[in-house]
C-alpha cells in the first residue's frame, strides 16, 4: 500500500509538472501550437508530403527576434487575401525568401506588392505560396495544388542560387504527370503527431527541437529554416544538370500558364541570370532579374531578407506585374 501511494504521488507530481510547463510555455513564453490542418501528398514532388496550416494559426520566428506571427485567412504567410467573386489572384512561388516567416505579415515583399497592386488594380490579390526548402519543381506542384482553391490569373516564380541548387539533389528524371493526384496522409502516426502538437505548445516546442537537432520527424521545417539562397562555389550556369532541370520546370510553367507566367531571379550570379534570360527569350517567357540575394539585403548580412530586401523584392514584383501582366489583363 505504501509503495502504491509513492507511485501515485510521483505520477501526480509528474502530471502537475507537465501542466505547469504547458502553462509556462503557452501563456508566459507565448509559444504557439502547431496549427497544421492536414498533411497532403501531391502538393510537392511525388512521394513527399507537405503540411497545410489552419487559417490564423501562428508561427514562432527565431530569426525574427523570437516573435510570434499569425498566418492569414488561408493559413498562408502574408496579409489576408480577398476571396470576393471576380477577384483575380497572383500566385507568388519560391522558397523561404518568399515565405518570409522572419518578418511581420504586413512587412513581407508579397504584402508590399499587394499594397501597390490594389492602389491601381482593385480587383487583384496576391497569394504568397513560398515554402521553405522548395525548389522550382516543388513549386510547380504547389501551384497546381492551390489551383483547386484559387484559380490564378498570373503566376510568378522567384528563384535564387539556393532553390535552384536544390535541383541537384533530386531523384532523376523529373516527373510532370498530366494529372497530379492529391491525397491526405491519414496514417495513425500523423494523426497522433498532429493532435499532440496542435493541442500542446509544450509538445510542439519539444517536437520542433527534436526535428531541428535530429530531423526526427522527416518533414520540412515550416518555422525558421536556414536561407536556401546563399551563393557559394562556381556559377550554377555551368551545372548542366541543374540548368537542364530548371529549363524543364520553365517549360512546364509556360505550358500550363502561358503568358500568365513570369520568372523572376533575385540571384546575384549574373552568369546564371544571363542563362535564364536567354532561355526565357528563346521560349517567349517573361523574365526579370535583380541582384537581391546579397548581404546588404539580409538580416545580419547572412540570413533571410531584411526590411530593405523585402521592400526591394516587393517593388520588383509589382514592376514585373505592371510590365508583363497589367496590359494583357485589361
Amino acid at each position: 500500500m505504501v509503495q502504491l501511494k509513492r507511485v501515485l504521488v510521483v505520477c501526480l507530481a509528474f502530471a502537475g509538472a507537465l501542466v505547469l510547463a504547458e502553462l509556462f510555455v503557452r501563456y508566459l513564453v507565448h509559444y504557439p501550437v502547431y496549427g497544421v490542418s492536414e498533411r497532403v501528398y501531391g502538393m510537392r514532388a511525388p512521394g513527399i508530403s507537405s503540411n497545410l496550416f489552419s487559417p490564423y494559426s501562428e508561427n514562432w520566428s527565431v530569426e525574427g527576434g523570437n516573435r510570434v506571427y499569425r498566418r492569414n485567412n488561408l493559413g498562408l504567410t502574408g496579409v489576408d487575401i480577398s476571396l470576393s467573386a471576380g477577384t483575380k489572384h497572383v500566385f507568388v512561388l519560391g522558397d523561404s525568401y518568399i515565405q518570409s516567416y522572419e518578418v511581420a505579415p504586413e512587412s513581407m515583399a508579397t504584402s508590399r506588392f499587394y499594397k501597390h497592386l490594389i492602389e491601381r488594380y482593385t480587383d487583384w490579390s496576391v497569394v504568397n505560396l513560398g515554402r521553405s526548402g522548395f525548389d522550382p519543381y516543388d513549386s510547380f506542384y504547389r501551384s497546381v495544388y492551390f489551383e483547386s482553391t484559387l484559380l490564378p490569373s498570373a503566376v510568378f516564380l522567384v528563384v535564387a542560387e539556393g532553390n535552384l541548387g536544390l535541383l541537384a539533389h533530386r531523384k532523376h528524371p523529373l516527373l510532370f504527370p498530366s494529372n497530379i493526384a492529391h491525397r491526405t496522409d491519414s496514417s495513425l502516426f500523423i494523426r497522433i503527431h498532429h493532435y499532440a502538437r496542435n493541442n500542446s505548445s509544450l509538445i510542439n516546442l519539444i517536437a520542433r527541437v527534436a526535428y531541428e537537432n535530429q530531423a526526427f520527424f522527416n518533414e520540412n521545417n515550416e518555422e525558421d529554416a536556414a536561407p536556401e539562397g546563399e551563393p557559394h562555389g562556381p556559377s550554377l550556369a555551368g551545372d548542366s544538370l541543374v540548368m537542364n532541370e530548371m529549363f524543364q520546370c520553365v517549360d512546364q510553367f509556360n505550358g500550363r500558364y502561358g503568358q500568365r507566367f513570369v520568372l523572376i531571379s533575385i540571384a546575384r550570379d549574373q552568369d546564371l541570370n544571363r542563362s535564364l534570360r536567354e532561355y526565357c527569350s528563346l521560349k517567349h517567357v517573361a523574365f526579370e532579374s535583380m541582384s537581391i540575394n546579397e548581404a546588404r539585403f539580409k538580416i545580419g548580412r547572412l540570413g533571410h531578407l531584411n526590411s530593405e530586401g523585402q521592400n526591394t523584392l516587393g517593388d520588383l514584383l509589382y514592376d514585373s506585374f505592371a510590365k508583363h501582366i497589367a496590359e494583357q489583363s485589361r
